[in-house]
């Protein structure tokens, strides 16, 4: 009991102070039958060649917090389908819808291994706000696949801790116009489309579980943690 509290001390601990994240090591044959939904938080931040009009691009990161619901519905044993809702609000931006759709499939499992893919896409349809520095009214979409290895670890009864690996392909573009008057384009395609992820998951008693994870696009790391329900 001792070791697990000190781990999900560390896991909580961890996100304080930390997009839609892409690893979840649990499916449909982890629930007993029953079915799951998380809250997650994400916090966005992408390197990205921003061009404002006619004038030459520019680096510019893009940041982000996230807040979602996502529910998960079982597609067999070894599937999920899972629907986000939710809202970002871009740093210097209003808050704003964030909604998005992804599937995840487990390809191998083992007693003590398993490799997953998943997919996903997101979008935030209508922003308003500072891009650049400029006030413009501007919409975000992304997309990531990946491709994760999961070990399995047994902590306690009932308890399990399941870090992952692996790489990811993310697509994050911004597209709007400034409202200053001159309705000039906005427009922004990240510097990075390959990254990697790594996380942990500890399931507790119940089939609930805690997520933290980390993602890293060259210099950019992106950070989310999620808390999942069994009902």
């Amino acid at each position: 009991m001792k070791r697990m509290l000190l781990l999900t001390a560390g896991l909580i601990g961890a996100a304080i102070g930390a997009r839609a994240d892409v690893g979840d090591p649990i499916f449909p044959c982890d629930m007993n039958d029953k079915s799951r939904a998380e809250f997650v938080y994400d916090h966005m931040n992408r390197k990205t060649d921003l061009t404002i009009g006619d004038q030459p691009s520019t680096e510019q990161k893009i940041n982000a917090d996230i807040f979602m619901l996502r529910i998960h519905t079982d597609v067999g044993k070894k599937a999920y389908l899972d629907f986000d809702v939710g809202g970002i609000e871009p740093t210097g931006s209003d808050f704003g819808f964030y909604g998005g759709i992804g599937v995840r499939l487990l390809a191998y499992d083992s007693e003590m291994w398993r490799l997953s893919a998943e997919a996903q896409g997101h979008y935030a349809p209508s922003l308003s706000g500072k891009v650049g520095g400029v006030d413009s009214d501007y919409h975000i979409w992304n997309a990531d696949a990946a491709l994760l290895l999961s070990a399995k670890l047994p902590v306690e009864d009932q308890f399990r801790c399941l870090p992952y690996v692996g790489p990811v392909l993310s697509i994050m573009r911004l597209d709007g116009k400034t409202n200053t008057g001159s309705d000039e384009n906005v427009s922004a395609d990240e510097k990075s489309v390959i990254g990697g992820v790594a996380g942990v998951c500890l399931q507790l008693p119940g089939a609930n579980d805690i997520r933290l994870e980390g993602r890293y696009f060259g210099s950019s790391a992106e950070v989310s943690v999620a808390v999942g329900i069994a009902f």
